[in-house]
């Protein structure tokens, strides 16, 4: 199987025949790239998902953990010229034009990929963060993704969220309430299962790392200025 050979394009019902290229079988595209890139460590999956501009996007990149010290020399795709880490690095695995970032699109393309058994983490922006954690947004009572703060009491500390943790939040919730979104706060705003893993002790810092810009940008420099 070549590299092309793992692709095609299919229509999403759901979206009124939105069509979508995208990859046929996440691992099988996984184990072809690491084939070719015969990697001497265990590599990071890491599945990155865009919605900014027009598209919906994913993105596959595979690095090996100390692939930063290396000094590549080939030209190929699947080859070392350039660092894993970058973008030229980088498969797109699903992208379709013209889709909302919403829980229903995001899972409707994770499953076009057959993405279940693949460990990975993921690279998102913090709205599609809670997307794929199944939470709602951050003008809700439980805003944060990684753990269950209240927004009155972001000064404190919260109790980190597991994908477990809130699967079990969601189904108290439809259970108790039959899926009233207006009572949803009393649920850690937990609306859905997580789309990765919902029944993995994983925390949710484990599979959705904090955003660099997030952690060096704005906010925080106004933090440290303050001090």
């Amino acid at each position: 199987m070549g590299l092309y050979d793992s692709f095609q394009v299919s229509e999403m019902v759901d979206l009124e025949g939105t069509k979508i290229v995208h990859c046929k079988n996440l691992q099988e595209l996984i184990d072809l790239i690491l084939r070719e890139r015969n990697y001497s460590s265990e590599p990071i999956i890491k599945l990155g998902i865009d919605g900014r501009g027009s598209f919906l996007k994913v993105s596959l990149s595979i690095c090996e953990q100390e692939s930063h010290t290396q000094n590549p020399t080939c030209s190929s795709l699947t080859s070392k010229r350039f660092k894993d880490s970058g973008v030229k690095r980088q498969i797109i695995v699903a992208i379709g034009e013209n889709i909302s970032k919403n829980y229903q699109n995001v899972k409707s393309i994770l499953n076009l990929i057959h993405r279940e058994g693949v460990q990975l983490v993921v690279a998102c922006d913090m709205q599609l963060a809670n997307i794929i954690c199944g939470i709602q947004s951050h003008s809700s009572k439980h805003p944060c993704c990684w753990c269950n703060v209240s927004s009155d009491k972001l000064a404190e500390k919260g109790a980190l969220r597991t994908l477990r943790s809130i699967s079990e939040k969601y189904f108290e919730f439809m259970r108790e309430t039959g899926g009233d979104l207006s009572l949803a706060k009393n649920y850690e705003n937990a609306v859905h299962t997580p789309l990765l893993y919902p029944d993995e002790p994983k925390l949710v810092l484990e599979l959705i790392p904090p955003m660099e810009p997030h952690l060096l940008l704005g906010l925080v420099n106004h933090l440290l200025k303050g001090f």
